[in-house]
């Protein structure tokens, strides 16, 4: 197989009762699609016309994996975690690094 352009990048990583989720986003010749993956299956192959559409599924999707129970996976959460003074979690929201590749998908895509 060649993916020729292929970008990937990790919209979550969650974990429930030792199962762990992933979804993905990727951008190539033929579109940006969200994958869904459960237990190292996939559960959903979705492709998007739009960056807004995708976001706005990424989005939903997240929350309602979060209001079924799901929570941040270890390796999600270890990296770069905000800490206050005394040792404690930070209560500010900082967000996450992106990849440069994700910027210039959502330029070339979105009309």
């Amino acid at each position: 197989m060649n993916f020729g352009s292929l970008q990937i990048v990790t919209a979550w990583r969650l974990t429930r009762a030792g199962v762990m989720c992933q979804g993905i986003v990727m951008d190539g010749p033929e579109g940006v699609r969200l994958v869904v993956i459960e237990d190292q299956q996939i559960v959903e192959w979705t492709r998007f016309g739009r960056i807004f559409d995708l976001r706005g599924h990424v989005r939903a999707a997240f929350k309602a994996r979060r209001q079924a129970g799901w929570v941040p996976s270890a390796r999600a959460t270890d990296c770069g975690q905000l800490t206050t003074d005394a040792g404690l979690p930070s209560r500010s929201r900082r967000r996450a690094a992106v990849p440069h590749g994700l910027l210039t998908i959502a330029e070339q895509v979105a009309p």
